[in-house]
Order: structure tokens, then sequence, then C-alpha cells
């Protein structure tokens, strides 16, 4: 337990690193792209980025999950799977290709780039779930914080003193993502792990039953947000829409550490799937990451309110009502994905997807039939529902193969006191009494649970 829980978390430190790294070069950048680019240049951006991305499972049939899949077994299911999965890529890119000269002929802007990012990107996938997989994580994190600092360079180059402004931005993706490739490509000599020999229809199909399930399953997460705040902007209108948009910022927060740990478990959670103590690893891990979340779901409830009237403009006040909702909605996601990753080791990948339809349409039917009532609190309460029900559903059915055992005393224990936080906040009036009674109540959580963590420590800092 203590060995795997520490290449959990030094594997998950090394994500981190390399996402947050990104995520501040972004950042760092976005006053150069809104002082050169115009609203309009910028939306064009987010376009392109938002379909690249959307495309990406669609266009390769999602193969590239296969490839991280069969990578962690062992370096021959790596080369049989990287072998087959390259002719499945380069088939459907032949069919893409064939679509975008149809556009190009219809005279539609920007197709020629857009081809470019669903080509490199999606070949960049491969190549990179292959190096997951086998265990390059450094390799991974690297090649990501070098395509950013080309990204933001060649930006400073081409919008600053080439002044190309959206060519120029789109130039520079296109490097970086060229780069990126070229990084994990050269890391890790991927041309070793292709063989022709091993090319063969069955194993190709083999691939396909696994990864074919997780195309509509990535299409259905995209498609639960995209259609709450569709039922938003007709039965609630723009403003509400925009209110909500604020209201997602801060449960954001919570995904910028849970993404690394994410990338990580699902590399440990397959390792360990075959160990006889598999269902008791999980189970321990489980209850971990679940009470450190809601632990953070409650620190930021002790300063929702005090953000939302001190740095948030005040015609954006009323945002706060769906940020419990919001933060509750994001750990249930969270740890629906850790559950999931139970999936992927068992190679049962429809069971994944059919899950996210049941909450997606829980999800989707309490947005319409709350939000004419409760605006933007009732879009949050429903995506809280719609995803706390994908997450009793993958734990029920889940037990086939390994058991998660949820402690639901400890659980209903920091739901209650999130509960509580929540009437406060509606209660006393924003100021130092209201976050000293929310914090009061998070740390005598933390004082109840104390000997929890005690163990825990000395667990993780066992060096037997």
């Amino acid at each position: 337990m203590a060995e795997r829980a520490r290449e959990l978390i030094r594997n998950t430190g090394i994500f981190a690193i390399g996402s947050l790294s990104t995520k501040l070069l972004s950042l760092l950048m976005v006053p150069l792209y809104t002082t050169v680019l115009s609203t309009a240049d910028y939306g064009t951006v987010d376009v392109i980025g938002t379909f690249t991305g959307l495309l990406a499972p669609l266009v390769t049939l999602s193969v590239y999950d296969a490839v991280f899949r069969w990578a962690l077994d062992d370096a021959n299911d790596a080369s049989t799977a990287f072998s087959n999965a390259l002719v499945v890529w380069a088939s459907s890119m032949l069919i893409f290709s064939s679509i975008c000269v149809g556009l190009a002929a219809l005279g539609m802007a920007h197709i020629g780039y857009f081809w470019f990012m669903v080509v490199l990107g999606s070949l960049g996938a491969i190549c990179s779930s292959l190096v997951r997989g086998l265990g390059y994580v450094k390799l991974f994190t690297v090649a990501g914080i070098v395509s950013s600092v080309v990204f933001m360079t060649l930006n400073l180059v081409f919008l600053l003193q080439l002044e190309l402004g959206l060519t120029g931005y789109l130039l520079a993706s296109a490097i970086s993502a060229a780069v990126s490739l070229l990084v994990v490509a050269l890391g890790a000599r991927v041309w070793q792990y292709w063989h022709a020999t091993v090319v063969q229809p069955a194993r190709m199909q083999q691939l396909l039953v696994y990864s074919l399930p997780l195309v509509p399953n990535a299409l259905s997460w995209w498609g639960v947000a995209s259609a709450n705040r569709v039922v938003l902007l007709t039965f609630a209108g723009v403003a509400a829409n925009g209110l909500y948009a604020v209201a997602n910022k801060l449960p954001s927060l919570i995904n910028l550490v849970y993404g690394a740990f994410l990338q990580s478990w699902q590399m440990v959670a397959v390792k360990s799937y075959d160990d006889q103590d598999a269902g008791n690893y999980y189970t321990k891990t489980f209850d971990i990451v679940a009470r450190l979340q809601l632990l953070m779901v409650m620190a930021l409830l002790c300063v929702t309110q005090f953000v939302f009237a001190t740095w948030i403009a005040p015609t954006y006040w009323q945002a706060w009502q769906a940020v419990p909702g919001l933060l509750l909605t994001v750990v249930y996601t969270n740890m629906s994905a850790m559950v999931g990753a139970t999936y992927l080791a068992a190679k049962r990948t429809r069971g994944l997807f059919l899950t996210t339809v049941y909450g997606a349409v829980i999800s989707i039917g309490l947005s319409v039939v709350s939000v004419p009532f409760l605006g933007i609190i009732g879009a949050s309460l429903a995506s809280c529902v719609g995803f706390a029900a994908v997450l009793g559903i993958r734990l029920y059915e889940t037990r086939r193969f390994v058991g998660i055992r949820v402690t639901w005393s400890a659980m209903l224990k920091y739901h209650l006191v999130i509960g509580v936080q929540i009437g406060l906040m509606c209660l006393l009036p924003v100021g130092w009494l209201q976050g000293v009674c929310l914090s009061l109540l998070m740390v005598g959580l933390i004082w109840s649970d104390w000997p929890y963590y005690q163990r825990l420590f000395v667990t993780l800092t066992n060096k037997r």
C-alpha cells in the first residue's frame, strides 16, 4: 500500500508540475493576446481549439486510449497496440482529409490549419499515450512544458515583432504541437514500437472494441456541460449564463490538482488491478481522495462570498449561489472518473459509456425542470445530482470486478458539515464572523478525524 501510494503521489507531482507550468505560461500570455488580437480573432481561436479537441476522439475512434491501456501491460502489448493504432489512425485521417478538401473547396476559412492541428494532435495523442503507458512520466511532462515555452516564444515573435495577428497565433500553435510530438518521439524512440508484422484486422478490432465506447463517453461529458448552458440560455437568459460561467471559476481550482492525480491514478489502478489486495487498495485510495476533496470544498466555501464581495463586480454577486452545487459537482465528477479507471483496468469501457449516458439524461432532465424556477441554482443542483448518480451507479456496477467499499459514516459527516456551512452562508452577512464560523466547522471536522490523518501520514512516510 505504502509503495503504491508513494508512486501515486510522485507521479501526481510530476504531472502537476507540467500542468501548472503550462497553465501559468498560458495565463501570462493573456494580456498579449487580448491586446494584439481582436475579439473576433480570439473568438476564432477559441472555436478552432474547441472543435479540434472535440474531433480528436471522433476522427481517431479514441484509439489512443487503447494504446495507453495496452502499453501499461508490457512492451510487447504496447508494440502491438501502437502498430495497429497507427493503421487505424492513417485510415481515419484519409477520410478526414477528404472531408477537409471538400470544405476547402467551399471556401471555409482556416481549414488547412484545422486539418493540420487535428492530424498532428491525434498522432501526438497516440505517441503520448504510448509514452505515458510505458512509464515515461517525466518525458511526457517535459514535452508539455517545452511545447508551452515554444508556443509563448513564437507568439512574442509573430505577434509583437512580425505583427502577423491571427495567422501568427495559429502558426505558433501548429509549430509548438509539432515540437511536442518531436520531443516525445525522439525521447522514447517510438519508431522502435512499430512492427508491420503484428498489424492484423483481429487485433485492430480488439483495440476498437475497447476504444469505441470511449468516443461517445467523451462527447457525452462535453454534451452535458453544453446542454446545461443551452437550458440556461433558453429559460433564464444570457445574463444567467454569464453568472453560471463566473460561478464555475472557483470549483475549477479543485481540478488544477485533480487533473494531475487522475493521470497518475489511471496508471496505478491498471498496474494494481491483478493484485490480490486490489479492492482494498482502491477502497483506501478512494476514501482518502474523497475526504481531501470534500475538505477543499469546505475551504473554498469559507472564502466564496468574500471573493465575490471583494474581487468580483457587484453585478455578479448572485453567482455565488451556484458555487456550492458546482463544488460538489466537481467532486462527484472527479470521483466518478476515479471509479471509471477501474473500467479501463478491466477493459470494460462499455459500462463507462452507459453510466455517463445515465448521468447525462438525469442532469439534463433536472435542468429543464428546475432552471425555469431556480435559475442558476437549479442548473448547479441538476449537475450535482446527475454526476452523483453516475458515481453511485459506477460504484454499484464495479462491485462485479473490483469492490470499492465506501465509508458512508465519514462521507455523511463531511457532507453534513458542508450543509451547515451553506446554511450559515445564507444566514450570516459577509464578514469576519461568517469566515470564522465556517472555518471552525472545517477545523473541528479535521480535529475529529485527526487519528485518521495521522495514520495516513505514517503510512505514506513508512519506508518499509
